[in-house]
């Protein structure tokens, strides 16, 4: 038998996937590169753990395959693994759905060691500048197995044009005329978006489109009460107030 001394000190045959192959003991043993193969022959060992077969268990291999294995003989696998890098888990977390506006910071992620896989994370948390959160994700390696991970991020969603409670800037296009006057955002949105504002000289609330930075506009189609909604508001040709 050889001393197990020799054996810690053995170079190990690193094993990719979740099974030893016959490809991988001829790289150990030179005498199975005849029938070097895809047929497993074990469990491959957790990543960085060693599993040693020893010469009874290689003899009996080379038995099936008419191989005669020297006395002695003995080989060494390693599963084999690597750590995730920030790169990595960044360019990962960039193919998961999420707000593409959004910037992602990662703070710290699993640093184990790991198979070799595919890494993937899951639904992305809320973006809130103001609370690093916890992003799941499995790397997915061998036949149907994975590894959990995970990824402390900061999501920051860029401001919207209207937050709110902001005063915003309310225009009415009706036919030439234009009514303008300040009013209150009740919810916030990016441009684009529908919100919802109170004119506060009458506490009326009706809804508008997001144009600019604190500036929104009223579809004179909409069915509101116009005459309440649009109170306080100044009436021009499209010029703006105080010109």
């Amino acid at each position: 038998m050889i001393p197990l001394a020799l054996l810690a000190a053995a170079s190990c045959v690193l094993v990719e996937g979740d099974r030893i192959l016959m490809s991988d003991l001829a790289k150990a043993v030179p005498e199975f590169a005849a029938v070097a193969g895809t047929e497993p022959i074990g469990l491959a060992p957790a990543p960085r753990i060693r599993r040693t077969f020893f010469w009874r268990e290689i003899a009996q291999l080379g038995k099936a395959h008419g191989i005669e294995v020297p006395a002695g003989t003995a080989a060494c696998f390693e599963g084999a693994s690597e750590v995730l890098t920030e790169a990595r888990v960044l360019e990962a977390l960039l193919r998961t759905p999420h707000n593409p506006a959004a910037t992602i910071t990662v703070i710290e992620f699993s640093r184990y060691p790991l198979p070799h896989g595919e890494l993937e994370f899951g639904p992305s948390p809320p973006a809130d500048a103001g609370q690093p959160a916890i992003w799941r994700g499995r790397l997915n390696y061998g036949v149907n197995r994975s590894v959990t991970v995970w990824a402390r991020v900061k999501l920051e969603a860029p401001p919207r044009e209207v937050e709110r409670g902001d005063t915003v800037a309310v225009e009415v296009a009706s036919g030439a005329a234009l009514l303008k006057f300040e009013a209150a955002a009740e919810s916030g949105g990016k441009a684009g978006d529908m919100v919802l504002v109170r004119n506060p000289a009458n506490g009326a609330r009706f809804r508008a489109r997001v144009v600019a930075k604190g500036k929104v506009e009223v579809d004179a189609t909409q069915r509101v009460e116009t005459s309440h909604v649009l109170r306080g508001a100044s009436v021009g040709g499209g010029s703006e107030p105080g010109r």
